[in-house]
């Protein structure tokens, strides 16, 4: 009887340290989502209080106040349209193009008569998605 309250024990013991790390990994994570929150809405608020337009193309398409006043449009009618809905449509071809270099996971070049950018691979896919 005693070896299997040993074993117990040691099981015990072992689960109980196993959930101390979680709670202390747990724990940590939500000082890093903080932390990181705080910077976001330090950099957000950065944007928004900029005289100059603009976007963010992530997962969804952000503009501060400034761009949506150069869009003539409202911010929250901007987030619901796609980023095809801003690029003039003698450069759409052009975007298929650069869009097929992002799926291959190579950066290109993009350039168009009014402007040239470097473009990050997920950028380019991002901008006809």
């Amino acid at each position: 009887m005693r070896i299997i309250n040993g074993d117990l024990q040691a099981a015990y013991e072992q689960i109980a340290a196993a959930e101390e790390e979680l709670r202390q990994n747990y724990d940590e994570l939500n000082r890093k989502k903080q932390k990181l929150r705080e910077r976001e809405e330090k950099y957000f608020r950065i944007i928004d209080s900029a005289d100059e337009g603009t976007c963010i193309l992530d997962r969804k398409f952000q503009v501060n106040d400034r761009m949506a006043d150069i869009l003539d449009l409202e911010p929250h009618e901007i987030g619901a349209r796609l980023i095809t809905d801003f690029i003039h449509a003698d450069d759409l071809p052009d975007q298929e193009h650069h869009v097929s270099f992002g799926r291959k996971g190579t950066g290109d070049r993009l350039s168009t008569g009014r402007s040239d950018l470097d473009l990050d691979p997920c950028l380019s896919e991002t901008l006809l998605q």
